[in-house]
């Protein structure tokens, strides 16, 4: 009998689990679980610098000032492969978050390169009074061309989505020759598993719940619209802002584009992955077309069924991660560890949905919404659209309780929850910065300097990268005078095994008041949900 095509995985660490007694949410911090931390807004105020060279903590970027425009402030949140840290716009006073992304990613998870990284950026800054010189990367080209490149392919996708008022917005990327700079914004409420379970914001008030899920549910929604599938959604990837009654979706770096993923391809976080994420299940199904799952082979495995990998939507995956989001919010549980027929809870679960609702108090209407979208086929599982119907009219969360009062959304009132119209904030942070009244920086042309893979993969050829193909560089005549040999040049070529990504930039200067005014009146005026086509 041929074995079952063995699985692969992308990644998956989740820092929180669920404890055996009742799977009440609670928190583990794991090595490499690269979850953003507090990136939010803040007054704007006007700013005076206050640094000096004695006032540099050893091995962070504390008062660093990066292009004459932010001041780092302190390090908010780690990762694999980089820091985030808020910073604060030295003309406005507007508080940042900075993702500083280690280029070297040739080892997975390491925190000394991470260590060396900041240590070569703060020794560049001392070098230079205490500044950063980095050259401004055109986010035009980014998203058009960055899915390619390793190192970008994060940024790329979430500016494809990040117009969403409820997505992470991204302002500018910076490039340095150590590491890659991401402006974002910076919300100090933190994470919304913070905000369900040490806060409890959520717990007796069911028309808020309403709210910020479909918050959540609009923001996939628009992603799923420009082919962008998040992948890993959890409350550690979700900012929390106002109170905790606004959303905002963050790291987007397991996303795909791929309308479908194999069966054994195993991506996310393992208490919020959908079941086929999580193991293969070719073996129930009858051929790589069919859409109709043998649960009785997947329960009892034999001989029969597929031995090769099928395709499943990858947007369910996405709905599934959903489902497990609203019973947090509703319960302030995990319905389960992991969604695997190896867990005993979930292998219940299959057998009798019925469970769902003696393990957890929720209402006999929010159990029949959950099973239409917690279905084991991925095929049969109900989309987005069908989702915000169903959570918005639905009219008790619980059967006891202050989530059991009637939550029913008046139709004078439901313009309250109607979907958000995507604006480019982009555009408005210059204004508000007055970056158009007196530009100082412009898009240029330039190169990102990458290391070159032992194997040929993703970033091995620059010519399939989408950035342009290797153009040999023509020596200047001063060039002997200013460098001994080619190898000392900054962003040198191959000699020291490293590539050279062209990116053509625009000029960040040109004029955008038409559209300006058109995103104005947008975010004014509003939108009807059932009239808004993305």
């Amino acid at each position: 009998m041929t074995a079952a095509p063995p699985r692969v995985v992308l990644h998956g660490d989740n820092p929180q689990v669920a404890a055996p007694d009742g799977n009440r949410l609670t928190r583990r911090h794991s090595c490499g679980s690269g979850r953003p931390d507090r990136w939010g807004n803040s007054t704007l105020v006007k700013y005076t610098p206050s640094w000096s060279p004695y006032t540099f903590p050893m091995k962070t970027l504390t008062n660093v000032i990066l292009n004459n425009k932010y001041q780092f402030e302190k390090r908010v949140g780690s990762g694999s492969y980089g820091v985030v840290y808020s910073a604060r716009h030295l003309f406005t006073g507007k508080m940042y978050a900075i993702k500083v992304i280690l280029k070297n990613q040739s080892v997975h998870g390491n925190k000394k390169l991470l260590e060396q990284m900041e240590a070569q950026i703060l020794d560049m800054a001392l070098a230079n009074g205490g500044a950063l010189a980095a050259n401004l990367l055109s986010l035009h080209m980014i998203e058009q061309n960055g899915t390619n490149c390793k190192i970008l392919k994060e940024i790329s996708l979430q500016l494809k989505v990040h117009k969403h008022p409820n997505i992470l917005s991204l302002y500018k990327v910076y490039d340095l020759k150590p590491a890659i700079f991401v402006v974002m914004d910076y919300y100090p409420d933190g994470d919304l598993f913070n905000t369900i379970v040490e806060q409890q914001r959520y717990k007796n008030d069911p028309f808020l719940i309403k709210s910020v899920f479909l918050q959540l549910v609009d923001a996939i929604t628009y992603c799923h619209s420009k082919n962008v599938y998040h992948c890993d959604i959890k409350p550690e990837n979700i900012l929390v802002a106002d109170n905790g009654t606004r959303m905002i979706l963050a790291d987007f770096g397991l996303a795909l584009q791929d309308h479908e993923i194999e069966s054994n391809i195993c991506c996310g976080s393992s208490y919020y992955m959908s079941p086929e994420r999580i193991q293969n299940f070719c073996q129930g199904f009858d051929s790589k077309d069919a859409h109709s799952i043998h649960v009785e082979r997947l329960l009892q495995p034999s001989s029969e069924g597929l031995r090769e990998n099928v395709r499943f939507p990858t947007s369910a995956g996405d709905v599934w991660s959903l489902a497990i989001i609203l019973i947090n919010l509703v319960t302030i549980r995990n319905p389960w560890l992991r969604a695997s027929l190896q867990d005993t809870t979930f292998k219940a679960f299959v057998k009798d949905p019925t469970v769902l609702q003696r393990i957890l108090p929720i209402s006999t209407e929010l159990f029949h919404i959950l099973c239409k979208y917690l279905r084991l086929n991925p095929w049969e599982r109900g989309d987005l659209f069908e989702f915000r119907q169903d959570v918005l009219t639905c009219s008790r969360f619980a059967d006891s309780g202050p989530l059991s009062v009637d939550s029913r959304i008046d139709p004078a009132d439901q313009w309250r929850y109607s979907c958000q119209v995507p604006v480019d904030h982009v555009q408005l942070d210059k204004v508000r910065s007055r970056e158009r009244a007196v530009p100082e920086e412009h898009e240029t042309d330039h190169i990102i300097d990458l290391p070159l893979p032992t194997r040929r993969g993703l970033c091995g050829n620059c010519a399939d990268c989408g950035y342009g193909a290797r153009t040999p560089r023509r020596r200047a005549v001063f060039d002997g005078l200013l460098h001994s040999s080619a190898s000392d040049e900054p962003y040198s070529s191959t000699e020291n095994d490293n590539i050279r990504v062209m990116i053509y930039g625009v000029d960040s200067d040109a004029s955008s008041v038409s559209s300006l005014s058109m995103a104005s009146q947008i975010a004014v005026n509003g939108c009807s949900y059932a009239n808004l086509q993305y």
